[in-house]
């Protein structure tokens, strides 16, 4: 990039240096540097991932999946043929496990820059377990304060979230937050509801020994991959642009060295031998696949907070 194009991106990136990117930020493919500074920081930033026409033919077929093209999604409003495009995208925040009935998506869990980053920063042995599209329209909210392990308990901590950037993402429209070196504990802390209208849903991670004055923000480029750690807390602030989305495309990934005692197991088992099979080979060997693979998670629409949300509590 040139010098001139440095100035122009930092001008549009308020929390960029003027002229550079911040710390942590890296050209692909990655090396041993880059994997260093994922350990010692949690999160890493890997630039130029996806080009520009990978990136439309995304968002199109983010659009076929919202029109109901594709198959049938739980939780998903009906669209009108009629209805303008922007209209249908903006209802919905997020869609779990759209490479359930795309192609598309699929292939874009296994792309050669993702290969590239897992292998550095897993092993030689990896496997995808979730796949989330965003698409986070102007006044859509955020995510509180949390850690993918809440959700998706490994054995081995190796759980490692890449989320890649469809459209640029910023401070206005609601980039990732995170907080370096917070996955260092290796603590699960406390989640409750947290009554806060910016976010969705999902609970909120508390009595840990951070701040928000901790936390930095990621603002980047569309084709940029944010590539972050099971324990690092982070968070996502509603999209407050004037127009348009903030569009993502998150995949869930860890060793497949190990066990992934997810959600509760049909047939009695102790826990220490559970194993989730609705999995995706990356890339290595499946030690254990001589279980075989399931199919047992469905595509459905996340609860976004629009008409309240089932908190738990009395």
């Amino acid at each position: 990039m040139s010098r001139n194009d440095m100035a122009l991106a930092s001008q549009k990136f308020k929390t960029w240096p003027q002229g550079g990117r911040p710390a942590g930020y890296f050209g692909a493919p990655i090396g041993i540097e880059q994997a260093n500074f994922y350990r010692e920081n949690g999160f890493l930033v890997v630039e130029d991932c996806f080009s520009q026409p990978e990136l439309d033919d995304l968002k199109a077929e983010a659009l076929k999946i919202c029109r109901g093209d594709l198959g049938e999604i739980k939780g998903l409003e009906n669209a009108n043929p009629e209805e303008p495009d922007d209209e249908v995208l903006r209802r919905t925040l997020c869609i779990h496990f759209p490479y359930k009935v795309s192609d598309l998506m699929l292939a874009q869990v296994k792309h050669a820059s993702l290969v590239n980053v897992l292998q550095n920063v897993i092993g030689p042995d990896v496997k995808c377990m979730q796949q989330m599209l965003f698409i986070k329209a102007s006044g859509k909210p955020g995510q509180a304060w949390h850690q993918d392990e809440d959700y998706i308990p490994t054995r081995d901590r190796s759980l490692t979230g890449c989320w890649l950037a469809i459209d640029d993402a910023t401070v206005d429209n609601g980039c990732l937050w995170v907080i370096p070196g917070s996955h260092k504990p290796g603590i699960l802390w406390p989640m409750k509801y947290h009554h806060d209208k910016r976010f969705d849903c999902s609970w909120e991670s508390y009595d840990h020994p951070y701040s928000d004055e901790d936390a930095v923000p990621v603002e980047v480029k569309a084709g940029t991959m944010v590539v972050f750690n099971g324990y690092l807390l982070h968070r996502s602030m509603p999209n407050q642009a004037t127009g348009g989305f903030r569009r993502a495309l998150v995949n869930h990934y860890m060793s497949a060295q190990s066990l992934l005692p997810w959600l509760w197991p049909e047939k009695p088992t102790g826990m220490g031998l559970h194993d989730h099979r609705d999995i995706i080979m990356i890339c290595g060997t499946d030690p254990y696949g001589y279980k075989g693979i399931e199919d047992t998670m469905p595509i459905h629409v996340r609860p976004d907070g629009h008409g309240g949300c089932f908190t738990g509590e009395d």
